[in-house]
């Protein structure tokens, strides 16, 4: 069952390998912690649990027993025709380099280091030192900048990718890494805040309640921010995105479709985990 895949010939038991694919945090410290491994193990196997790309699950254990166990294999096969594996220009990097920059492409607008540090869990002098090193790499760049934060605003400093080829280039060797539960359903990210101009306050909204998730949705899905729009469709209730589309003005048009392709799409996706 396990010939060929990277669970092949090791001597981590599959119970552990699917206790391992169910948790929600696979660092190789959480690795370590969870099944009881030494940390050179338990750094191999977060490595092959984020070359899976797929959430924590009964989908990611089947992916795990059908990947080739070369991970050159795993990414030449996502890879634009362009690039090669062997080219791999963040082999370099250190786990925390690596882990940042995913944090950084998964937050669109750029992020503040105290972001950064609460997504990562790494500490503030860790991550400092990972921002430093990329920027010296020409992968990130920062500014200083006025950030919503909630119904008011700071000045601050915000990093992101930089937008050059040699970024773009790099990320696509690196595995998509979704951010971590509790900072995607929970809570509406504060940067969106300010769209909820009418109503319950968006910090007080507990998207758990059916009727605060459908208001959430009206707010994002029908407001003016186009990146709220995408959180929305992304990360709130399937629920709350199913009973919005009953609703008037969100029953015909290009947001309509939108809608439905999501909702369809988020369902396929569910049905297979």
């Amino acid at each position: 069952m396990t010939a060929g895949t990277p669970l092949h010939s090791t001597k981590v038991g599959l119970a552990k390998w699917a206790q391992a694919a169910h948790s929600a945090r696979s660092t190789p410290s959480d690795v370590k912690g969870l099944i009881g491994v030494s940390y050179p193990t338990a750094r191999r196997i977060a490595r092959v649990l984020e070359l899976s790309e797929m959430p924590p699950g009964e989908g990611r254990l089947r992916r795990l027993l059908e990947m080739p166990r070369d991970a050159e294999s795993v990414i030449n096969d996502r890879l634009p025709l362009h690039l090669d594996a062997a080219d791999n220009p963040i082999s370099s990097m250190t786990d925390g380099e690596r882990l940042v920059m995913q944090i950084l492409r998964a937050l669109y607008r750029g992020a503040t280091l105290s972001r950064i540090v609460e997504e990562s869990r790494l500490s503030r002098a860790h991550v400092l030192r990972c921002l430093e090193s990329l920027e010296r790499r020409g992968y990130i760049t920062h500014k200083t900048t006025r950030v919503s934060l909630g119904y008011s605003s700071i000045q601050t400093a915000v990093w992101s990718l930089a937008d050059t080829q040699e970024c773009m280039d790099a990320i696509a060797y690196l595995p998509w890494r979704p951010l971590s539960p509790e900072n995607r359903t929970d809570r509406i990210p504060r940067e969106f805040w300010w769209v909820f101009w009418s109503g319950t306050s968006a910090g007080d909204l507990d998207l758990a309640d059916e009727r605060d998730a459908l208001f959430a949705a009206d707010s994002m899905i029908g407001g003016p921010d186009a990146l709220a729009r995408h959180w929305g469709l992304q990360y709130l209730p399937l629920g709350a995105l199913k009973n919005l589309t009953t609703l008037r003005g969100y029953d015909k048009g290009e947001i309509a479709q939108t809608l439905r392709s999501t909702v369809h799409c988020r369902e396929l996706t569910q049905n297979e985990l």
